[in-house]
């Protein structure tokens, strides 16, 4: 098993980025490894907002952040 760590200095609405990283975590956790947290740093806090507006076609991807970190007891820091 491996564990990972993220920091994420993207923007709030730099979408790709957090996409990324929620696919990416998503198929570390499938392959049966570790992570061991999410550290947002700099402008990258803004990504835990959730009062950001969004358009009601896009996700909503503070929320499905957090969804998927507490279904998988990972740590968040900001």
């Amino acid at each position: 098993m491996v564990i990972f760590a993220f920091i994420v200095n993207s923007e709030q609405y730099m979408f790709q980025a957090m996409i990324t990283l929620l696919n990416l975590s998503r198929a570390i956790i499938k392959k049966g490894h570790q992570i061991n947290g999410i550290f947002f740093y700099g402008s990258g806090v803004h990504n835990l907002r959730r009062n950001i507006n969004i358009e009601k076609s896009m996700k909503n991807l503070p929320e499905e952040l957090e969804e998927f970190c507490l279904k998988n007891n990972v740590q968040v820091g900001g």
